[in-house]
């Protein structure tokens, strides 16, 4: 929960305003997370593994990170480490290398939690320091005897909002790049079959999946669940329809069991999740790294979760929660290429290494190459508002030296349309290999809605080669449109991947 300042002569709630957001309860939200929890998970895991030398160098680096910012503060252990890892080694059937890399992930996720709290709460130290300040002056000019007026307080305020608008921006820095991390360590580890959504309450993210698949539920409990049961109870055969009425049924009743495993609940969750999305219209956001508007993933993923459960001559048939955790696990794979390709693309174009895998976490956090092109314009590192203070806002990203910012400038000139991970890392091979800027960058926004961009984005994940999970997610960021054409798609695909 928030804890704010006590001030007598200075509205919070006009600091907020005029800042643009509560820097107050973003780090709240930071601060609720347990990077020790975390940071103990790993140690199990990678106790568990084996210690090869480069991931014994990773999981030192990132060890000595955590050691370095945390507080200390917290010694609660909600987790189980050992169940944790027994449980999912069994389930799952991971190896030693796989145990090892999740845990260099974990640590990873520790240190860059136990990073962001610290710089979070600097700046909030600061800023109520800052505040406090300012209201004793005006206490003290009060108590003088002066007789303030609105316009004398005004320059006051400003400082105030400014000094507030200061901090947020530090903070979302802060949560950017941690965000960021966690995106791509989740995505190394989904790759690897492994969701930790036991982590969900002390990653300090704000996300849970056990309590959005139970929002998801109450939406269709409130909605389509009394459609599902009269049409399950009338007359007649088994019809498609009936049956897949029936399996929403069955993922309402696993999510609101209360003995259901979080696996399990997670699972049907995704599953009710997309019917919800695919039978509305939003607004969501595209997702960050591959593109795909929400409803025609889920469009996709729900053709795919019963051609996997029918199974077909060259492949057995899966259970529900198998099928699902296939393709979650094959979009990680594709989250986790795409992220990578983008990097190397951004290093080929003269990009360091560790300037660009900044680049790559800031646009998974949800920034866009607007925003950081935005940034870029301004002159570099000597740029001010006319405040005379550092730039202000979410296109502050601390770190990005002028070296950078000028590449950011360079690469981006022509970058009109590109909004996700994919596209850009896909424009950027272009225009190296010779494609004009004009033609690569301006129309790349829809191109991925045709069957060219579909064809593009494939040949950047690995198209074919990575065999029915590179068709999945080609039907997903390429050449789909939606609705019935969408669906006739996605069945052709599948169809045709045993004649590949």
């Amino acid at each position: 929960m928030a804890e704010y300042p006590s001030l007598r002569y200075i509205s919070i709630a006009e600091l907020i305003a005029g800042a643009g957001g509560d820097p107050w309860r973003t780090d709240a939200t930071l601060a609720s997370g347990e990077p020790k929890q975390i940071a103990d998970l790993a140690t199990a895991f990678y106790k568990a593994g084996v210690c090869m030398t480069e991931t014994s160098e990773a999981f030192t680096d990132a060890r000595i990170r955590f050691e370095s910012s945390w507080n200390r503060e917290n010694g609660n252990h909600p987790i189980n480490d050992s169940a944790e890892v027994q449980q999912r080694t069994l389930a799952l059937h991971l190896d030693k290398q796989q145990l090892t890399k999740i845990g260099v992930d974990l640590e990873k996720v520790a240190a860059s939690l136990a990073e962001a709290q610290r710089s979070s709460r600097n700046a909030i130290a600061a800023l109520d320091s800052s505040l406090k300040e300012i209201d004793d002056a005006i206490d003290r000019a009060l108590k003088q005897g002066a007789k303030l007026t609105e316009a004398d307080l005004e320059p006051l305020e400003n400082i105030a909002v400014l000094d507030t608008r200061e901090a947020l921006a530090q903070i979302e820095t802060s949560r950017d790049s941690y965000s960021g991390e966690l995106t791509r360590a989740m995505a190394e580890m989904e790759s690897e079959g492994y969701t930790p959504d036991v982590i969900d309450g002390v990653d300090g993210d704000g996300a849970n999946a056990a309590g959005d698949a139970q929002s998801t539920a109450n939406t269709y409990g409130e909605g389509q669940r009394a459609q599902d049961e009269a049409l399950l109870d009338s007359a007649g055969p088994m019809t498609p329809e009936k049956a897949e009425a029936a399996a929403r049924l069955r993922d309402y009743a696993t999510i609101t069991e209360p003995g259901a495993s979080p696996d399990a609940v997670r699972l049907a969750g995704e599953r009710l999740d997309d019917y919800v999305k695919s039978t509305r219209s939003g607004p969501w956001a595209p997702d960050p790294i591959l593109g795909v508007p929400p409803s025609r993933r889920a469009l996709v993923r729900r053709e795919w979760q019963k051609q996997l459960e029918q199974g077909q001559p060259w492949m057995p048939p899966m259970t529900p929660d198998e099928a699902t955790r296939w393709m979650d696990q094959q979009e990680a794979e594709a989250r986790l290429a795409t992220m990578n390709s983008t990097q190397k693309a951004l290093e080929d174009s003269g990009m360091p290494t560790e300037r660009a895998k900044s680049v790559v976490s800031a646009l998974a956090s949800g920034l866009t190459w607007q925003d950081l092109q935005q940034y870029a314009n301004v002159t570099g590192d000597a740029a001010t508002d006319i405040d005379g203070r550092a730039p202000v806002g979410r296109h502050a990203l601390d770190g990005f030296n002028p070296d950078t910012i000028r590449a950011i400038g360079n690469v981006g000139k022509g970058l009109k349309g590109a909004g996700s991970l994919l596209e850009i890392g896909l424009a950027i091979d272009a225009w190296r290999h010779g494609a004009p800027a004009d033609e690569t960058f301006a129309g790349l926004g829809g191109s991925l809605l045709g069957g060219a961009g579909g064809g593009a984005a494939l040949g950047f994940l690995g198209g074919w080669a990575l065999g029915p999970g590179g068709a999945f997610v080609g039907t997903m960021v390429g050449g789909l449109a939606g609705g019935t054409w969408g669906e006739q798609t996605s069945r052709w695909v599948v169809r045709e991947m045993k004649h590949g």
